[in-house]
């Protein structure tokens, strides 16, 4: 996966004036956006760091300062996505696992999150996978509102958690349908359809079938991990990029399926200057007369060679020409058939852009004595606490190319 990001996109990317500038993130609290909801009530987004932060969320106002953090006691992991529904309700997704190694995954849920601190307070559901643990980072709520989560993977799969979750205990995911490879972010639409994002992609989904039927590439991104609502217009969606300072762009929704960029391509090469057309023609001259001078100068080489080849065969046989003028015996040069070289070196430079994440740098629980900690001789809940403050436990990553010369002495040309 890893790169990030990074990462990404080829010569299919939408034109720059298809994508504009929405606002851009001013916090230097929020380094790795990988959740966005927006608020209407509020009229801010609301956004979360990935793995490596506490239990908190930003609420950014459209002129990209932070209007308020909203923070929980949580132990999260990998916090990855956030989905909000009509009625207000914010669910933070932390169902990141790079490794695919977690038991379960946790999703978060505040009725109307406040950008006042918060009181630490939670509710959560656990859930897992029906056929073994999968990473994600999408997550989005269907017409019925159950939650949706789409898998990151090469295969990707989409799944849905039950029409009632459970609070006391791990609630089974089933999986309904395909999802194209490495997403890493989805959102429904106004009308029901959904949107998912890759790092160089976005595709609108049939609600029922969950089948795409619009696709388009997004203008490049560091490391394209989220895609939500636009604030006014529905046609357009907004998508954001982790990194400090980054900007959120929005983009019209895509109306038919073009070609489908790899979710880890490269950003589109600089496009190569045409010359001049007069500099042109007098660069072909230049290298017309070049060749021209090179010719004469083969032609010449030649000559002279015939030219030397004559002279030898009048000079006599080899064994004559091994004598001075007096008859003695004069040295033969001795043929020089050192060379010096080695081997080229491998010319190929592979690129691996998947997000680089470390699941050291995931935040411990609280400890005795710190806020939210547990009692002594009690061991942290992986379980919520509801805003009440009442605790509901249960078990549940030239030098130069040397290419092979022959070295001559000097005087062997010569002779």
């Amino acid at each position: 996966m890893a790169v990030a990001g990074l990462v990404m996109s080829t010569a299919g990317h939408m034109p720059a004036h298809a994508a504009e500038e929405l606002l851009r993130f001013t916090d230097p609290q929020i380094t790795e956006s990988s959740g966005l909801a927006w608020d209407p009530d509020r009229q801010l987004y609301w956004t979360v760091n990935d793995s490596g932060d506490t239990g908190r969320i930003f609420g950014v106002g459209l002129d990209g300062q932070t209007q308020g953090v909203h923070e929980f006691n949580a132990p999260v992991q990998d916090v990855e996505a956030l989905a909000r529904s009509a009625d207000g309700r914010l669910y933070v997704g932390d169902i990141g696992d790079n490794d695919a190694v977690r038991e379960n995954i946790t999703v978060y849920y505040f009725d109307n999150p406040s950008t006042d601190g918060g009181d630490g307070s939670y509710r959560a559901w656990d859930f897992v996978y029906p056929d073994g643990p999968h990473d994600a980072e999408a997550m989005y709520l269907g017409q019925d509102g159950r939650l949706h989560i789409v898998t990151k993977e090469e295969s990707g799969g989409i799944y849905v958690a039950p029409e009632e979750p459970s609070a006391s205990g791990v609630n089974e995911l089933q999986r309904i349908g395909d999802a194209s490879a490495f997403v890493t972010d989805a959102v429904a639409l106004p009308d029901g359809a959904i949107a998912l994002r890759t790092y160089s992609s976005v595709e609108v989904l049939v609600p029922d079938l969950l089948t795409p039927n619009a696709r388009a590439a997004l203008p490049f991104q560091p490391q394209g991990e989220t895609i939500a609502l636009h604030p006014e217009d529905p046609a357009r969606v907004v998508v954001g990029s982790e990194g400090d300072n980054q900007p959120l762009l929005h983009v019209a929704l895509p109306t038919s399926i073009e070609e489908n960029p790899p979710a880890d391509a490269e950003p589109p090469p600089s496009p190569t200057p045409q010359p001049d057309p007069e500099e042109q023609a007098l660069e072909e001259g230049i290298r017309s007369n070049r060749s021209g001078t090179l010719i004469a100068l083969l032609l010449a080489l030649v000559a002279a060679l015939a030219a030397g080849a004559h002279v030898w065969r009048r000079a006599g046989s080899p064994e004559d020409a091994t004598k001075d003028a007096g008859g003695s015996e004069r040295s033969q040069p001795v043929e020089d058939t050192a060379v010096l070289g080695r081997r080229d070196p491998d010319r190929g430079y592979p690129i691996d852009l998947a997000p680089s994440t470390s699941d050291d740098l995931m935040p411990r629980p609280p400890q005795h004595g710190q806020p939210g900690a547990p009692p002594p001789g009690e061991q942290p809940s992986n379980r919520a606490v509801d805003q009440s403050g009442t605790r509901q436990d249960f078990e549940g990553e030239h030098s130069e190319d040397d290419a092979e010369r022959t070295i001559a002495r000097p005087e062997d040309w010569w002779r």
